[in-house]
């Protein structure tokens, strides 16, 4: 213990602090806790507490400075805040906010007479929270009854990403017409696919994909419009009638095919007399 004695030895650098702890550790913030050190060596001036990542060399630093203590001064450090305190308390906390979820982060206290004493170090790891939104999704292969999709994982993952949903939205397919949308929802666990269930030719899709990890389920990536490849029309042309019949004309009507598959450009017409011989059909 120091003691101010009229020839004392001068300061030295103190011991570490006591019982430096994490604690309330969430996704986002943590508490800092510290008591003070054992073997003082002097009057303690300041602490600085500084929190580090492993991929970037500072993140935030609080300076402790004693309003109190005789022979006070300003130490030479990059703060994000300053908090006073005085000369009598024995022991600190500091709630620091604003981390990143997921991250390993590396937690130093030291504390100043008026030299810099030892730090003490912890390692700790922030809790995983909701994924971010996928990103760069993209269509590499559109065919007439399947779509091929890649993505990226989300930039901020806030934790192991256990999968991805696809959804995609559509118009129901009814013969000769258009239904209502209705929706389909796939889990997988890699970042591509190949959507087949329910592609249907000249077709038109919205697509989107979240990522989920044990946390939740994230936001939605932006959305991708797709219009697959067209196919042939179906053959199920029918309600096949023929009016205003004379010696060298008739008039033919017929329903559109129950599925066109894509924009029709034209019909073939073929006739067939009574004897058997064909004529030369035409397209309209």
């Amino acid at each position: 213990m120091f003691i101010h004695l009229q020839n004392s030895t001068s300061e030295e650098a103190p011991g570490i602090v006591s019982y430096a702890n994490v604690s309330d550790l969430n996704s986002t913030s943590v508490t800092l806790s510290w008591q003070i050190p054992e073997f003082r060596n002097g009057i303690i001036r300041q602490y600085v507490s500084v929190i580090k990542t492993e991929d970037t060399p500072f993140v935030f630093e609080t300076l402790w400075q004693c309003i109190d203590c005789s022979g006070s001064q300003t130490i030479d450090v990059l703060t994000n805040k300053t908090v006073e305190y005085n000369k009598s308390r024995t022991s600190f906390s500091d709630n620091v906010t604003g981390l990143h979820p997921f991250r390993n982060y590396t937690y130093t206290i030291l504390a100043y007479t008026v030299k810099e004493g030892p730090g003490v170090i912890h390692i700790f790891q922030t809790m995983e929270d909701i994924p971010g939104k996928p990103v760069n999704v993209s269509s590499v292969h559109i065919g007439k009854n399947s779509i091929v999709l890649t993505w990226k994982p989300p930039i901020e993952r806030n934790g192991i990403v256990l999968k991805y949903t696809i959804t995609y939205m559509f118009k129901e397919r009814v013969c000769r017409g258009l239904g209502g949308y209705t929706s389909k929802y796939i889990p997988v666990n890699s970042t591509s696919y190949s959507l087949m269930d329910s592609i249907y030719p000249h077709w038109n899709y919205s697509i989107w994909i979240n990522a989920s990890n044990s946390v939740g389920t994230g936001n939605v990536s932006d959305t991708v419009d797709i219009s697959t490849r067209e196919e042939r029309p179906s053959s199920d042309i029918d309600s096949i009638s023929s009016a205003m019949v004379t010696s060298n004309n008739a008039t033919i009507n017929w329903s559109d095919p129950c599925y066109m598959n894509g924009i029709l450009t034209a019909y073939f017409v073929e006739l067939n007399n009574t004897a058997g011989n064909m004529h030369p059909g035409s397209s309209h």
